[in-house]
């Protein structure tokens, strides 16, 4: 049931969130960083780009790239919530993210988790959502080991 989940929100991502996978977001891009699933945004433009709150991680399988659940924010700290939907990135600026750790529920800040799961060993990616004008910033793909990093 899981596995027909993420291929029908794959499927409504294509139809209603435009160009899958667009590369095309201006000046901003996704940059891995160490360890695995680290990430840093950087706007190498002039002027502030905002990009929505919630990362999408993408596991690449047998039919290609597919969504995984799991809880990914552009925060450097895990700050109590917020309401806040965007972030944006100053201009010639970065957004140091904190490391996503491949798991499920407890993937970034939650680390209290009932039903984690643990996504690795795999080939992996990052997608960030602008906001205006509406695309899709991918990364370049990363591999998790099979046993988690702490």
């Amino acid at each position: 049931m899981a596995a027909f989940r993420r291929y029908a929100l794959a499927f409504c991502v294509l139809i209603l969130g435009g160009p899958a996978l667009a590369q095309d977001a201006g000046t901003l891009r996704l940059e891995l960083t160490e360890p695995a699933g680290g990430l840093r945004i950087v706007n190498a433009g002039p002027a502030p780009v905002a990009i929505h709150m919630t990362i999408a991680v993408q596991k690449l399988e047998a039919v290609g790239w597919v969504p995984v659940t799991t809880e990914l924010n552009a925060v450097e700290r895990c700050d109590p919530p917020g309401s806040a939907t965007t972030v944006t990135i100053a201009p010639s600026g970065a957004l140091n993210v904190r490391r996503w750790r491949g798991f499920s529920c407890s993937g970034q800040c939650n680390m209290v988790c009932r039903a984690n799961i643990y996504y690795g060993p795999g080939k992996f990616r990052f997608v960030a959502t602008a906001v205006s004008p509406p695309s899709l910033i991918v990364s370049a793909p990363f591999a998790l080991p099979a046993e988690p990093l702490h």
